[in-house]
């Protein structure tokens, strides 16, 4: 999503999800009656037939239902558009195309639990009067404004940039907006953040801290003693890389057991990695190569020779197969000055009040969630 168009709420849903019903028989409060402007569609009336069968996003018509909240529907269409403008907001980031679809790949397998955690609370404003229709469609007006100015346009002119997708932008204003403002009027805090809090906090971050790094300290010495083994001929390279391949970096490829990787140069974003690489020889084994994240032991395996054409011109360049063996580090809690701890642990709270109320909406028998082809089509 972009950023100046309007920010989700993160919302921890994971002790909520469960608790989701797929029955449709109930009443919601009489003020949900009347469509607001920035909704999508209007809401389904009566019941919503139910697939004997579950199905997958891809067998889906574009008009199909995905999930239902108070009759307030999420289809096909709506979804792929709300992808759509979330792959928008990450191609304007300095992000590779893996972790483009990686961003796009978790955002899709957690949105259905969002979109019903964000109705819920678009609902229960609706019905306290925590909001007006007026004051959001005021509110989706302002920020249109703002980013014009900010942009440097006229307002027709952003919206004409927004195409077919200018409803999915003002939904997104709108429900941000709504969710936001119930949240912090309505849902207080869990617990209160004061010094004694904080300060327990930051001894626990101490003792867990203090126990990574001495279990990296082992790792690290494991990771000696098999370059010792290698490097003595007591144990082959490949025993111990079929056992630990890489989980991440330059020779992670997804396939279990996977350990080798084929690199030209520059290929290689670690210059560590990259000196070894192409500074040596077949067979050469390198140090304990350390990162944030790993401990790595390489095998140059192979030099693979250019190829090149009839006047000597190179068509394909050398390359080095290289082996890799690793261990990932525990990762270290991040010791944040104090200001920045407060302002997190006060997130953490404030998301632990809203897992609890939404708990609370999904269990009170006034709300409605439907899925019609199951909970696992996205």
């Amino acid at each position: 999503m972009r950023a100046d168009v309007g920010v989700f709420l993160w919302i921890a849903l994971f002790a909520v999800s469960t608790f989701f019903c797929g029955c449709n028989d109930k009443t919601v409060c009489n003020d949900l009656a009347n469509l607001p402007s920035f909704e999508l569609s209007g809401r389904i009336q009566g019941e919503i037939p139910i697939s004997k069968e579950p199905k997958k996003l891809m067998d889906l018509s574009r008009g199909d239902v995905v999930v239902a909240v108070n009759g307030a529907a999420l289809t096909r269409e709506m979804f792929e558009s709300i992808l759509a403008i979330k792959s928008d907001g990450l191609s304007k980031e300095r992000l590779s195309s893996h972790e483009i679809n990686k961003h796009l790949e978790e955002f899709a397998k957690n949105y259905m639990n969002f979109f019903v955690a964000q109705r819920l609370i678009v609902d229960a404003a609706l019905c306290l009067g925590t909001v007006t229709t007026n004051e959001v469609e005021e509110h989706v007006a302002e920020t249109v404004e703002k980013i014009a100015a900010s942009r440097k346009i006229d307002t027709k002119t952003l919206i004409a940039s927004f195409g077919r997708l200018e409803r999915y932008y003002k939904y997104d204003m709108a429900v941000s907006y709504i969710v936001n403002k119930f949240v912090k009027e309505n849902v207080p805090p869990a617990v209160k953040v004061d010094d004694l809090f904080v300060k327990a906090v930051r001894d626990q971050i101490n003792i867990e801290r203090a126990a990574a790094m001495a279990t990296n300290d082992i790792y690290k010495l494991q990771m000696q003693q098999w370059r010792n083994d290698i490097v003595a001929g007591k144990v082959l390279f490949e025993s111990i890389a079929e056992k630990h391949p890489p989980e991440v970096g330059e020779f992670a490829n997804g396939t279990d057991g996977e350990y080798v990787g084929e690199f030209a140069k520059g290929e290689i974003g670690n210059p560590q990695i990259e000196a070894f690489v192409f500074n040596g020889n077949e067979g050469d084994i390198s140090d304990i190569i350390e990162d944030d994240a790993t401990f790595q032991v390489l095998k140059i395996e192979k030099i693979i020779a250019p190829i090149t054409s009839t006047n000597r011109s190179a068509v394909v360049e050398e390359k080095r197969r290289v082996a890799a063996i690793e261990l990932q580090k525990e990762p270290l809690p991040v010791d944040e000055d104090h200001e920045t701890l407060v302002h997190d642990l006060e997130g953490q709270m404030q998301v632990q009040a809203v897992n609890s109320y939404l708990t609370n909406l999904v269990t009170n028998g006034a709300n409605v969630v439907v899925y019609p082809f199951g909970k696992n089509v996205l």
